[in-house]
C-alpha cells in the first residue's frame, strides 16, 4: 500500500494551485477539484438575488458569484 502524501501548508497549496488550469480549493491537508454549478443552484442564486434586489435599500447590491 502506497503510503499518503505529506499534508500541504496553505502556502504550498496557494503556489501550486495557481499553475493549474481547473479550480481547486483547500481543505487544509490537500487540493479538492471544484465543479461547476449546476442548473438548480443557478436558479436559485439568481431568484434570491431578485428578491433580495427587491427588499435593499437604494445603493445597496447583492452579489453573487
Amino acid at each position: 500500500m502506497d503510503a499518503l502524501p505529506p499534508p500541504l501548508t496553505l502556502e504550498e497549496f496557494l503556489a501550486w494551485e495557481a499553475e493549474q488550469e481547473e479550480r481547486y480549493e483547500f481543505d487544509g491537508i490537500q487540493p479538492i477539484a471544484m465543479t461547476g454549478a449546476s442548473f438548480a443552484h443557478t436558479l436559485i442564486v439568481t431568484r434570491l438575488i431578485g428578491l433580495l434586489l427587491a427588499r435593499l435599500r437604494p445603493g445597496c447590491l447583492p452579489v453573487g458569484e
